[in-house]
Order: C-alpha cells, then sequence, then structure tokens
C-alpha cells in the first residue's frame, strides 16, 4: 500500500496538542511528515516549543546519518565522520 494513500502528500496541516513523545498530536504529525506533508506545530508553552524543536532537530540529524552511511564512499576522498 502507498505511503499516501490519503492523499496529504504536497499538503500542509496544522498540529495541535504536542505535549510530549507520547502525545497524540506528536504521532499525528509525524505520520503527516512521513506522508510527505507539510506540519506546522502547535504547543502550549515555550518550554514545550524548546522540547519539540529539540526532538525534531535529533531526529533529523538520525535519519540524515543513516541515509549518508548508506551512500558508497566518493572516488579519492574518504567522507568525514563514518
Amino acid at each position: 500500500m502507498d505511503g499516501d494513500w490519503l492523499g496529504f502528500s504536497d499538503k500542509a496541516f496544522l498540529v495541535a496538542g504536542v505535549a510530549n513523545r507520547r502525545s497524540v498530536g506528536y504521532h499525528v504529525g509525524k505520520r503527516l511528515q512521513e506522508a510527505g506533508a507539510e506540519v506546522a506545530w502547535v504547543v502550549h508553552t515555550e518550554k514545550r516549543r524548546e522540547e519539540l524543536l529539540e526532538r525534531l532537530r535529533q531526529e533529523w540529524e538520525d535519519a540524515r546519518d543513516l541515509a549518508l552511511r548508506a551512500l558508497p564512499p566518493a572516488r579519492g576522498r574518504q567522507r568525514a565522520g563514518v
């Protein structure tokens, strides 16, 4: 089954109720992103905003690192950090 069977790709969504990693809002937003949607996150406090930013940044860096490790090394030079 296609990952975007509801047609959410290239659409924008506002996701509220993101309290922590276990919240429904967080998981809804992550699934929308996986389907190719752009997500605007809404949080209640500045503290929650900082926590969400750090969590999303870390997840992006982890995914980027995995993608870089999957690439073959370039000829004549070694990839940094791998």
